[in-house]
Formats: C-alpha cells, sequence, structure tokens
C-alpha cells in the first residue's frame, strides 16, 4: 500500500517537474526568437499555443467573460 502511494507522489512530483521546465523552456525560447529579430506577435501567439497545448483545460468559463465584456462594449 505505501509503494503505491510513493509511487504516485513521485509521479505527481515528476509530473509537476517537467510542466514546470516546458513552462520554462518556451518562456525562454520566444525570448530568444524575439532577440533574433522574429515578428513579436508570431512569437506570442506560438508560445500562448504551446502553453495552451501543455495544460489544456475547459475555456468556457473565460470565453463567457469575455464575451460579456464585449456585449457591454456594444
Amino acid at each position: 500500500m505505501e509503494s503505491l502511494e510513493g509511487k504516485e507522489h513521485m509521479t505527481k512530483r515528476w509530473k509537476r517537474i517537467l510542466w514546470k521546465s516546458s513552462v520554462y523552456l518556451i518562456t525562454i525560447g520566444m525570448l530568444i526568437a524575439l532577440l533574433m529579430g522574429l515578428n513579436m506577435s508570431w512569437c506570442a501567439i506560438t508560445a500562448a499555443l504551446a502553453l495552451v497545448v501543455l495544460d489544456f483545460t475547459d475555456a468556457s468559463p473565460s470565453l463567457e467573460k469575455v464575451s460579456i465584456a464585449l456585449r457591454m462594449l456594444d
């Protein structure tokens, strides 16, 4: 029983380390691309897309807030 809990804890820990490392690498990659003179908007969109794919969650709550804000502007 303890062996399974220990393995589960290590799995969660490694997933967290992998996720943080990926976020850092994506951010550093975006900064390097900007310093190389690439288009800022494409660098930001590409990095944002990579982060969304990395940690995909349901976007409905966020999109509802945007929709409400846009309706208020009309």
